[in-house]
Formats: structure tokens, C-alpha cells, sequence
């Protein structure tokens, strides 16, 4: 990747919406600059990568959990499961430091084929907590092309009354002081790559998904071997009194991809036979030339302040109205991976997570197109202050922003364009 480290830049992005009924979304990333520079990082080509499978699964369904033996704190049983993938990837077996479990019903209700973790009774986040939950995965990047690892999913479940159950036992049920906030946090080598903390658990199934395929960290270098470890740790129970603080996990998958070829394809037409002395005129048509471009500048998208106005919401970068456009319902805080990459042929990608005040984390997967240095935007006076200096416009954009599983299209409004310029 070229890397560039501009002064800092202020994305001022129009108001869109996500097609889908009664949902109007406003993306907003001013008055103060959110647009900031990544720090210095390797520099690398943009390496195309095939699309992200799903390479490992453990699904839980073999949990052993007793109160006659060491079961509970034996986590051997916790092993994955290969799927087809291009990489070459292998899992440990599940575990912890610290802490117990036990076996509990999946959300189809088949007894003793999810897991339910002892929980932290701390009320804030910790790292490397000997109650985390752990795997350890090695991604190889051989045959001369790299590997990544391009993200991780679990479903997960915070009751308020435990069950613990298996195949030909009588389940026991009672009041569970459930945790209500959970991390996730990853290791390369040992060394810190990812956190996200303060993720709020669900009373019902909820599939989390987390994803990295935009991060230059979980990219393993061609001919390199690299070990990745997540650790999950709930905690800040809910004050019920309950003596039980579990939290229930189900197929926890991790997705990979490899490194793709950078194809470029010129068609120049039908063949052409001419004599001595004639001229003729080939039209070429290219494909895949983006997948070829290389990134120029990166930058790391932060919450904007909306105290010049223009809202009355916590700081965030996204910013959901109910219905009829009447007030924020749900303001999406930037996570700490959502990137702004600009390429070499003239577009621009925005990627990365967005969190909502109830947890909830959405995927950005949005494309710009157009470059320009005239176009149109929001003109309201506080979106506007602190705009100065040079203005690059995108006129065109597309892209989603998925929510548990669904995707919601991004489309503009009043025909206004985003805009890359000098902030405050």
C-alpha cells in the first residue's frame, strides 16, 4: 500500500438513507475533523484477495459438562471443524485460564448443543482477563500469494434464567445474573492487533460478526506463518443477586481468504487484416482494473462532535431519525476499525464497523466514484463550519451498512455528493 500522511481532513458526507421502510439514516462526519491520517504502517501493494469463506466452525455440539467429574473446567471438547477453504488454516481447541462452563440448549432448542461460560462479575473491561475465552489460529500464506484472516462470528445469548441441559438429563434452571457488556479483542503473535469493549449482550440469539478484511494486521505475508488468538470476556453482570453470572455461545465461525490475481484484461476487438500501407484504429475495453489500482492515502474515520447544531445526539458518525425523520434514534459511533482508503485510479472506499447505544455493530461497505473538485453538498451553516481550503468531491457512491444480516443500501438525497476537504 502507498502511504500518504496529509494534514488532517474532514469527510463531509450528505445526508443519505437506508432503503427500507421507515428508516432514515443521516451520515455525518463534521463539524470537527474526523478524518484523520493513519499513523505510519508498512508499506505494501494493494493485494486483491479472493471473497471471504468460512474456513473453521465449532458449533459446541460435543459439550461434555458434569458436576461428578472435572468436566466443567475441561475444555477439550471445543474443537473445530474444517470447511473448504483456499487458505491453509488450523484452530486449537477452545479455553480459558480460569473459569468453568457448562452445556445448555441452541436456539432450536436441542439440549446440551450450545455452551454457557462463567461470567466476570467486574463491571468494566479488562484485557487478558484469565475468565476470557479463548482459540488460538495459525493462517499459513504459502504457494507465493498471502492469506487473511478476514473475520469472526459467534452467536451468543445472555438469559435471565439459566438452563443447563444435555441429551438424557433433566435440565436445571434458575435466575441468572447475566452479563450485559462483552469485548473482543485479537492477538497476532502475541502482540495486540484488534479491541472493541463495552459491546452490549441480547436477552434473545444474536449473531455477532466481526469483520478485518480491510485491515492490513490480519494479512499474512506470502511464505509467513502467523498465530492469531481472540479472547471474548463478558462482564458487568446486572446487579439481579442471582449467585449463577453465565453467558451462552453457539458456532463460532472464522472466515479467511487468499490472495487473488491481479488480472488485467485489454480486449482490443475482432483481429484485422489490412495491406501495406493502410491505417486502422483498435478500441481497447479493460476489465478488472480496479481490483489492480493501488491505495494512495488511508485514513481513520473518528465520532464527530454535533454540538455546532445540527443534531441533538452523542457524538457518532451515523445517525438514524425515526419515523417521518423526527428525532435520532439511534446513533452509530464509529468502531475502531472504519477506514477511508483512496486508490490511484481516482475512486474510494469507506469499510469498517459501526456501533449503535445498544451494541448492536454494523458492517460499512460503502464505494466512491467520480472524483472530482466541484460538486455539491449540505449547506447547512453548522454542517458546514469549519470547511476550508481545497475541496475533492465524489459525485457518485453506492454501497451497505449490514445489521444483523441485513443489508441496508446507501443512496443519496437532494443529489449532494460526498466531500473530502480541509477542516477545523
Amino acid at each position: 500500500m502507498k502511504t500518504k500522511l496529509p494534514s488532517k481532513l474532514n469527510l463531509k458526507p450528505t445526508s443519505a438513507r437506508w432503503i427500507a421502510p421507515l428508516l432514515i439514516i443521516l451520515l455525518y462526519l463534521g463539524a470537527m475533523s474526523n478524518l484523520h491520517a493513519f499513523q505510519s504502517k508498512p508499506t505494501q501493494p494493494s493485494i486483491p484477495f479472493t471473497d471471504a469463506t468460512e474456513a473453521l466452525i465449532y458449533d459446541f455440539n460435543e459439550c461434555a459438562s458434569f458436576s461428578n467429574d472435572n468436566s466443567p473446567w475441561d475444555y477439550s471438547e471445543f474443537i473445530a471443524s474444517h470447511l473448504t477453504s483456499c487458505s491453509s488454516i488450523s484452530g486449537g481447541q477452545i479455553y480459558r485460564l480460569d473459569g468453568k462452563h457448562s452445556c445448555t440448549d441452541d436456539e432450536h432448542g436441542n439440549a446440551g448443543d450450545a455452551a454457557c461460560f462463567q461470567s466476570s462479575k467486574d463491571d468494566h473491561y479488562t484485557a487478558n482477563h484469565t475468565l476470557a475465552i479463548r482459540v488460538d489460529i495459525e493462517l499459513k500464506a504459502e504457494n507465493g500469494k498471502s492469506s487473511r484472516l478476514d473475520g469472526i462470528s459467534f452467536k451468543q445469548l445472555a438469559p435471565s434464567t439459566y438452563k443447563w441441559s444435555n441429551t438424557g438429563f433433566t435440565p436445571q434452571t434458575g435466575p441468572n445474573n447475566y452479563p450485559t457488556k462483552f469485548g473482543i479483542r485479537v492477538l497476532k503473535d502475541g502482540s495486540e492487533i484488534y479491541r472493541m469493549s463495552d459491546l452490549e449482550t441480547t436477552q434473545v440469539w444474536y449473531t455477532s460478526e466481526f469483520n478485518f478484511n480491510h485491515d492490513l494486521d490480519f494479512i499474512v505475508a506470502a511464505g509467513n506463518t502467523n498465530t492469531f488468538t481472540f479472547e471474548l470476556f463478558s462482564y458487568a453482570p446486572v446487579g439481579n443477586g442471582a449467585a449463577v453470572s453465565a453467558w451462552d455461545l453457539d458456532d463460532l465461525k472464522i472466515l479467511s481468504s487468499c490472495e487473488d490475481d491481479c488480472s488485467l484484461t485489454v480486449d482490443a476487438g475482432e483481429d484485422q487484416t489490412v495491406c501495406i500501407g493502410e491505417e486502422i484504429v483498435l478500441t481497447a475495453n479493460a476489465s478488472n482494473e480496479a481490483v489492480c489500482a493501488e491505495i494512495t492515502n488511508s485514513y481513520k474515520i473518528i465520532d464527530s462532535n454535533t454540538e455546532a447544531g445540527c443534531f441533538t445526539a452523542s457524538p457518532g458518525v451515523i445517525f438514524q431519525k425515526y419515523a417521518g425523520c423526527n428525532g435520532i434514534e439511534f446513533t452509530w459511533r464509529a468502531g475502531a476499525d472504519l477506514i477511508l482508503n483512496e486508490y490511484d485510479n481516482g475512486t474510494a472506499i469507506i469499510t469498517g464497523t459501526v456501533i449503535d447505544q445498544n451494541g448492536r455493530v454494523g458492517t460499512v461497505d460503502m464505494s466512491l466514484t467520480d472524483k472530482e473538485h466541484t460538486g455539491t453538498t449540505w449547506n447547512a451553516a453548522c454542517y458546514l463550519d469549519g470547511i476550508s481550503g481545497p475541496e475533492t468531491f465524489y459525485r457518485s457512491f453506492n454501497g451497505s451498512v449490514t445489521v444483523d444480516g441485513v443489508a441496508y443500501s446507501v443512496d443519496t438525497r437532494f443529489n449532494a455528493h460526498y466531500i473530502l476537504a480541509d477542516g477545523a
